[in-house]
């Protein structure tokens, strides 16, 4: 298992853009343009993507970071013209100023961009102008949301002027309500996929009335304001969440966190993206999944490639926004070429999740073999809505040789893990073999999982046993009680970090006798 992380609260990040579609002027004919270097797939044929399928939910998210600068301008605006400016120091007038200006470098940067795409024709040139520009205007954008201006505008909205020009407020804390029945009228326009029904109650019926909807409800519409190109509100409301619901051995904190993680994934922001998946990693056994813990695997062990990288990137994007009323077959084209262009990529039991997730929204009915929904896929009996939307073809069939180069990238993967097995890093195999799940190498790979949790188990709990040998023969009752801990500890970590190693009952005898004896110096200890 990965080693948990901490989580820096309130973190912003900017949505992505990497992904971005080109009309030609004047006509109906369009071209898919996607940020990093152009991909290369050798002599194999990418499918041709319908355009018309993909244009509006690319546009739209452009659209997004421009009116959410847009609105931040004339709220700084606001200020500057208010009477009560006068009230606040110096410094932080001098502050503002300097974001005004970050702002307006950002504002223009993102109106150029789509200017250019949408007049210009020639694909080869608008990639060019996708890699020159998008990658800086990201860029700036992320350090714009990840700095102190946006905590410097609340404040100065709220009216709180503060003397010291560096000292930031901090966040307000999170207090809702994880058992709370969720809002009945808000859980069935989300059941029904009418997101921006959901954004509208949630307005009306919570957003300034000082009332805290359940947590259920914060997370419909955190979802509901990803499906309509939100995302950085959507990553504010989902943060407050985690914050309340810290780690509670409760599902919804753990789908907080996957959909947080997801969120980072697909801003590119990959340090932010472990921290999330780690501490999922963690929580209680049977709260992670094989999505997040191979997106985890592929980030910490760096194996996919720049383009490779940026590629799935843009399509876990695309997947948190996906609507299949508006967007039909789009997510799942986008999914098929990722497909054919890096058939050895260790992220294709992902990328298939992603297509049947996709395809069986608008396709009606699935049979009984169809996969679960994965993090961030609409619910299953959300109406089709996309019956006229134009199918996409199949993808290209895969060459013998692309065949071959997948298997052979998997048996190295393999491999890979059984030499950290051989080595001793039982958790770094595990983490291997979970991302081998869902391959032509799924069976083995749970073998191996079982065994490496196990032989993790094993040594892990013979190293509890020595502490408490340690603790029950020394007369010193401080040294004592902290190897009790210790010892202790090291059980908990095997009940809650590898439960695929059936050690359970031998694990809760142990925990016994070494609660036991702690008990015996302090009651309180186990409180």
């Amino acid at each position: 298992m990965a080693k948990q992380h901490t989580l820096r609260h309130g973190f912003f990040c900017a949505a992505a853009l990497a992904a971005l579609v080109l009309t030609a002027c004047g006509g109906q004919d369009t071209r898919v343009v996607q940020s990093g270097p152009p991909i290369q797939s050798g002599n194999t044929p990418s499918p041709k993507i319908p355009r018309p399928d993909l244009i509006q939910p690319a546009l739209n998210t452009i659209s997004s970071r421009i009116r959410s600068y847009e609105a931040r301008l004339g709220e700084i605006k606001a200020i500057e013209n208010s009477p009560s400016s006068m009230m606040i120091p110096h410094g932080q007038m001098e502050r503002l100023s300097r974001c005004k200006s970050e702002l307006l470098d950002i504002l223009t940067g993102y109106d150029s961009l789509q200017k250019r795409l949408t007049r210009e024709s020639d694909l080869d040139m608008a990639q060019n102008i996708a890699n020159n520009m998008l990658q800086q205007v990201n860029q700036q954008d992320m350090q714009f949301l990840e700095g102190d201006c946006g905590r410097l505008l609340s404040d100065l909205k709220n009216g709180s002027y503060q003397t010291t020009p560096n000292q930031m407020a901090p966040p307000p804390s999170a207090s809702l309500s994880p058992a709370a029945a969720p809002d009945p009228q808000i859980q069935a326009a989300f059941d029904s996929g009418d997101y921006p029904r959901v954004i509208t109650l949630y307005n009306q019926n919570w957003a300034g009335t000082g009332r805290q909807p359940a947590a259920a409800t914060s997370l419909q519409y955190s979802r509901a304001l990803l499906k309509n190109y939100q995302f950085e509100e959507a990553q504010n409301q989902l943060a407050a969440l985690d914050a309340a619901l810290g780690q509670q051995n409760d599902p919804l904190a753990a789908e907080v966190l996957r959909v947080l993680g997801d969120l980072a994934f697909g801003n590119g922001n990959y340090q932010a993206a472990q921290q999330y998946y780690g501490r999922l990693a963690h929580l209680p056994s049977g709260q992670s999944d094989s999505w997040s813990q191979r997106q985890l695997a592929v980030l910490q062990q760096q194996t996919a490639s720049g383009d490779e990288l940026a590629a799935y990137t843009v399509l876990v994007h695309s997947y948190l926004a996906y609507n299949p009323a508006r967007d039909g077959n789009a997510v799942a084209t986008q999914a098929e070429k990722f497909l054919n262009d890096y058939p050895a990529s260790r992220l294709v039991a992902n990328v298939n999740d992603i297509i049947k997730n996709t395809r069986r929204d608008t396709a009606g009915p699935l049979d009984a073999n169809a996969a679960p929904a994965v993090p961030g896929a609409p619910s299953p009996d959300a109406p089709a809505g996309g019956s006229g939307a134009p199918q996409a073809p199949s993808p290209a069939p895969l060459s013998a040789e692309q065949i071959a180069a997948r298997e052979q990238a998997l048996k190295e993967q393999y491999e890979h893990g059984v030499a950290q097995m051989s080595g001793s890093d039982y958790d770094g195999a595990i983490q291997t073999f979970n991302s081998l799940l869902g391959s032509s190498f799924n069976q083995q790979a749970r073998e191996r999982i079982r065994e490496a949790a196990t032989m993790a188990g094993d040594v892990k709990r013979a190293q509890a046993a020595e502490l408490f040998v340690q603790a029950m023969q020394t007369g010193n009752i401080g040294t004592r009680k902290q190897l009790l801990l210790s010892s202790r500890q090291l059980l908990l970590d095997v009940r809650n970090n590898y439960p695929e190693a059936g050690l359970g009952s031998k694990v809760e005898r142990n925990l016994d006798s070494v609660e036991k004896a702690l008990r015996a110096i302090d009651p309180s200890l186990l409180r």
